[in-house]
């Protein structure tokens, strides 16, 4: 046997029992697990209750951020105070100059931003006259009452971003005329007294801006200033021919008001 034949074997061997374990620890370790796509997907997207939270809280949001100011539509009724210079018939052809503060009454109807209605007014005057004297005692009473129907607009041009304050124009034109009875105690013949047939017309206009502010969306103030134009015809049929009066005025009014809307 040759002399080295006993190593060469033995080291072929050994080598032979080591090469499993270094082909064992050469191997890179397995990577973990991927997630499924089911998984992935169910992590990435939101569940359907979350979706639906996110969106009522959102749709809260941006109600509470665009809230309602003010009732675009419905009917709407204002009561205010104006300063005004009225004709209050005295006589079938007289009438008297006054000033003062009066109310106002109008409603209508609100459609987003025009206002549109009737105003009314009424007007009443009444005067006594008595005579007394050693053969005994006479009275005299005058009573006239005058109505106006005044339609009108109110249109709002300028609007705050806040839907609260408006800058607006108003207009509105009243009609009507004078109602004038007579009483005499004792009852005197038609030869003292005379009576003829009067009638009289009531023209009365206003125009100018205003301004409205809503506290909230169905009450509101407005302030309303500009001319007014108060114009008076009468006439009386007498025997001598007809007499004509026309009396005019045109002042600057201001009117005071709550606006509320229904």
């Amino acid at each position: 046997m040759h002399p080295y034949r006993p190593l060469t074997l033995a080291a072929a061997l050994f080598l032979g029992g080591l090469s499993p374990a270094f082909a064992q620890s050469g191997t890179e370790p397995s990577s973990s697990p991927s997630p499924s796509s089911s998984d992935s997907s169910a992590s990435s997207s939101p569940s359907p209750s979350s979706g639906s939270e996110l969106g009522a809280a959102g749709s809260g949001a941006a109600e509470a951020g665009t809230g309602l100011k003010q009732k675009q539509n419905g009917i709407a009724v204002q009561l205010s105070l104006v300063t005004r210079m009225p004709f209050v018939q005295s006589s079938g052809t007289a009438a008297n100059l006054t000033t003062g503060i009066s109310g106002d009454m109008f409603a209508g109807y609100k459609l987003d931003r025009f206002l549109f209605g009737l105003g009314f007014g009424i007007d009443h005057n009444a005067t006594t006259t008595t005579l007394v004297s050693p053969s005994g005692s006479s009275t005299t009473s005058t009573q006239t009452t005058s109505f106006l129907i005044s339609p009108g607009l109110q249109v709002a041009a300028l609007r705050a971003a806040s839907g609260r304050l408006e800058l607006l124009g108003a207009v509105q034109f009243g009609f009507g005329k004078a109602v004038t009875s007579r009483s005499d105690n004792p009852t005197l013949p038609t030869s003292v007294v005379a009576q003829y047939p009067t009638d009289s017309f009531h023209l009365k206009y206003q125009i100018g801006p205003g301004l409205r502010f809503f506290f909230i969306p169905q009450f509101a103030l407005t302030l309303l200033s500009g001319i007014e134009g108060d114009h008076f015809f009468a006439t009386q049929d007498a025997p001598s021919g007809l007499r004509a009066d026309n009396l005019a005025t045109v002042s600057v009014f201001g009117k005071l008001g709550l606006l509320g809307v229904f």
